[in-house]
């Protein structure tokens, strides 16, 4: 096996933590990545995320050549944060093999391509061995959906063809598609409807669904082609159902080119959004609401292991109250379900109890200036009949123990008059290796009648 490490790790937690409980939240975005082709232009796009290419794999004429049509070769290409795979996806790819050749004595062709969800402590730098191997064998945390172009009648069990798509795991284990290395064949189908290596653009899609067990399909140019049980976090063994993503490829005696043309992947397979909390006036309750683009039932779920309130009605648009809760901040998401598309959930927000104060505090917006420093701004509302005084904020970045990572930065008091909105912006400085990373940002707040806070949890740029 060829051992390759071109690519460092990259841990890149994507996640979008937007927006505070008083006014609405957005739902995680539905792509989190499209690539239509791999040439420059595609490629800056979906920055400041990128493909990590490992082995042979290669860009080449706007493809992503995971492997070139010559004797020996294995490649990879790994998105390079790690993914919420666990709440299920939807992941297409078009893919073209071309220029079949071999050793002589040796059918012409080989070896294949594979789709991979692994947590390897090698990350994005992952890499299987050449041949049979698809460049996916030793990957330890790790499923392959493997599109193979190459009979090795000396696996056990054998493979069944020269064109068959299987699903192999060794659970925490290095996988293989070798049976007796202790791999399970999730999913085998020699009699696919066209012939991969026949030098046309195929169309190959992996949806999953979570579950108690989940399910995982695979469709060939739009016939679906398998199905199978399977519960990736308990069968991987992710921590927080993440993993890194990618494709894998190789070629021995025999090759082929294995071509990628275009590769989307979305986290869920329905959406939630118009998430929105309103608190009553004595700050002891809340009611939450949120809408669905699928008929779905739903529930709230306080962060990390509170309480879940639900609503049992089918339909798109959803309620419910929180009654009698202590005064404190708490973090939210929703989980929507619907009986065929399966279950999705929205980004964490978070809303406020036990303040009596007419104001209310949203996060507008963050960016990173040329300078390298950061501005986040904070919209404040009165949303009271009377006017409001003596306002003024304080914000601080948090650490992981709720420790200012940098200066607390205050704003003057002012006076807001009922419906009135002001917005204040905050600058403060980064620190190496900040971008990308999430934070927690804490705004404190000032009135006549007493003090509030609010926090928000974001990904900075």
């Amino acid at each position: 096996m060829k051992s390759h490490r071109i690519a460092s790790l990259a841990w890149v937690v994507l996640a979008l933590l937007l927006l505070s409980g008083f006014c609405s939240a957005q739902a995680q975005t539905e792509s989190i990545f499209n690539y239509p082709d791999f040439s420059s232009s595609s490629l800056a796009a979906n920055a400041p995320f990128t493909l990590s290419l490992v082995g042979d794999a290669s860009f080449f004429n706007n493809r992503l050549r995971l492997t070139p049509a010559t004797d020996f070769q294995d490649g990879a290409a790994w998105f390079s944060a790690q993914l919420y795979v666990q709440g299920g996806f939807d992941s297409t790819f078009q893919f073209q093999i071309t220029d079949l050749g071999s050793f002589p004595g040796v059918t012409p062709g080989a070896d294949g391509i594979a789709f991979v969800i692994q947590d390897d402590p090698a990350g994005t730098s992952a890499i299987g061995g050449n041949g049979g191997d698809i460049g996916y064998v030793g990957i330890t945390h790790s499923l392959a959906v493997e599109f193979d172009t190459f009979w090795n009648w000396w696996y056990v069990p054998p493979d069944p063809n020269n064109n068959h798509i299987a699903i192999h795991t060794h659970g925490i284990g290095p996988n293989s598609p070798d049976g007796q290395n202790g791999t399970l064949i999730l999913g085998d189908n020699p009699n696919l409807p066209v012939r991969m290596a026949d030098g046309n653009v195929h169309t190959a899609e992996i949806k999953y669904l979570p579950g108690a067990p989940g399910n995982m399909t695979v469709s060939l140019d739009g016939v679906q082609v398998l199905s199978v049980p399977v519960d990736l976090q308990q069968a991987l063994g992710l921590p927080g159902g993440l993993a890194w993503v990618g494709l894998t490829s190789a070629t021995g005696a025999a090759w082929e080119n294995h071509d990628i043309l275009s590769w989307n992947y979305r986290t869920s397979l329905f959406h939630i959004g118009n998430v929105s909390v309103i608190v009553n006036a004595t700050g002891t309750s809340a009611q939450i609401t949120w809408t669905t683009d699928e008929p779905s039932t739903g529930s709230v779920v306080l962060e990390p292991n509170g309480p879940s309130f639900s609503d049992t009605t089918m339909g798109i648009n959803h309620s419910v109250t929180i009654p009698t809760i202590p005064n404190q901040v708490y973090h939210f998401h929703v989980l929507a379900q619907n009986p065929t598309l399966g279950t999705t959930q929205s980004a964490s927000s978070v809303f406020v109890t036990g303040t009596a104060s007419a104001l209310q505090l949203s996060y507008a917006n963050l960016q990173k200036n040329a300078n390298g420093t950061y501005s986040v701004t904070i919209q404040v509302t009165n949303v009271g009949p009377t006017p409001v005084n003596g306002v003024s904020l304080t914000m601080a970045q948090l650490g992981a123990a709720g420790s200012p990572l940098s200066p607390s930065l205050p704003t003057a008091a002012m006076s807001l008059n009922s419906a009135q909105s002001t917005s204040f912006t905050f600058t403060f400085p980064s620190s190496a290796g900040q971008s990308g990373k999430t934070v927690r940002l804490s705004v404190g707040g000032n009135q006549n009648s007493g003090a509030f806070q609010q926090s928000w949890r974001v990904v900075l740029p």
